[in-house]
């Protein structure tokens, strides 16, 4: 994640994740491949994958003009410059292209970061850096035609679900993602967009241009998302769902 913590921080936090994974019964994962990475044992889990809140709200119109985005937290490490670059290229073979960043900035590391990618990209007024309200957020990203994940290969990366994937779905967006493991079987499984065919700079530029090029396809897919936030996807559903599992666990005799 290309966070550097003090090894007496990386101490604390670790003897703070032991105390929690002793103190609680059943303990609640995105995947069981994020169980595997962090070493949770099998018998405890609840499997429950991000979702969104911004389920309910009927879609927006799709822009006029060709518009990518992607809405983070505001961090290194999680291929804003490559989009940025990709981007750029595309723009040989869709002049018209714009891209919009949607960053949240939660501390000064991450608004220091946010006007470093501002200096880097002061000279492409094509591109668009905000940081809308959570309320914003849904109106602000329906601006786009195509949303995108251009996570670096990163094991965590891999068995992560970003929530941004499903807030994307709820717009009813197609996303591109890089070939992040989670990521893309979800984006496979439901339809609900293309995956790039490898890591870097111009496998992102090639999966941009193809997406925005597939006609009815680039609306079709992101209706199936917003399908998908809907139902399976949807926080409150999914809140249930974990109520309803553990109250049935705490009514139940232990041996």
């Amino acid at each position: 994640m290309q966070i550097h913590l003090d090894e007496d921080v990386v101490e604390r936090r670790m003897r703070l994740w032991d105390l929690n994974v002793a103190t609680f019964e059943t303990l609640i994962v995105p995947s069981r491949a994020f169980a595997l990475y962090t070493g949770l044992a099998d018998d405890r889990l609840l499997v429950i994958p991000n979702g969104t809140a911004m389920s309910g709200a009927d879609p927006l119109p799709f822009p006029n003009r060709p518009v990518i985005g992607m809405a983070t937290g505001a961090a290194r490490g999680r291929g804003i410059e490559d989009l940025i670059s990709a981007a750029n290229q595309a723009r040989s073979r869709i002049p018209d292209l714009e891209l919009n960043l949607w960053l949240a900035a939660n501390d000064p590391v991450a608004e220091g970061y946010i006007q470093e990618l501002r200096a880097l990209t002061v000279n492409l007024p094509w591109v668009t850096i905000s940081s809308p309200k959570f309320t914003e957020v849904f109106a602000a990203t329906s601006r786009a035609s195509l949303m995108v994940i251009p996570h670096p290969p990163n094991e965590y990366m891999d068995v992560a679900l970003p929530v941004k994937l499903f807030d994307a779905f709820a717009v009813a967006r197609p996303v591109l993602s890089t070939p992040r493991t989670e990521t893309a079987h979800i984006i496979r499984s439901g339809g609900a967009g293309w995956v790039t065919e490898g890591d870097g700079v111009e496998a992102l530029s090639e999966g941009i241009v193809h997406a925005l090029n597939a006609g009815a396809e680039l609306q079709l897919r992101g209706e199936r998302g917003w399908a998908l936030a809907q139902g399976q996807y949807n926080w409150q559903k999914m809140s249930e769902q974990v109520a309803d599992v553990l109250l049935e666990k705490s009514l139940t005799p232990r041996a």
